[in-house]
């Protein structure tokens, strides 16, 4: 289940375009790492971000992310973040559409 909430992500997200994640980190609490990977999830996404409704992964979209990435030369962070991986099942909470 993920720990935060969509709207807090994409707030996050939001204030990381204009703010160092090293602050938003201590404010929050949250790694600047995670605001990063949400920052660039955002980017990426806008305020289609974090819906994840692919999930729960078919073996076809599996097979598709890993020829992108291998395809484009995609790290594993970018990968994951264009196609909005997650890391753990989603919450209910972030399968909604808030």
């Amino acid at each position: 289940m993920s720990k935060h909430p969509r709207a807090f992500k994409l707030e996050l997200a939001k204030c990381a375009q204009y703010e160092s994640s090293r602050e938003l980190s201590r404010r929050f609490d949250v790694s600047g790492g995670q605001i990063r990977y949400w920052s660039s999830v955002y980017q990426l996404h806008g305020l289609d971000s974090f819906l994840h409704k692919d999930y729960p992964y078919t073996s076809d979209f599996k097979l598709q992310v890993i020829t992108a990435m291998r395809e484009n030369q995609w790290s594993l962070g970018f990968t994951s973040a264009y196609f909005c991986l997650l890391y753990t099942s989603p919450s209910p909470r972030d399968l909604s559409t808030s």
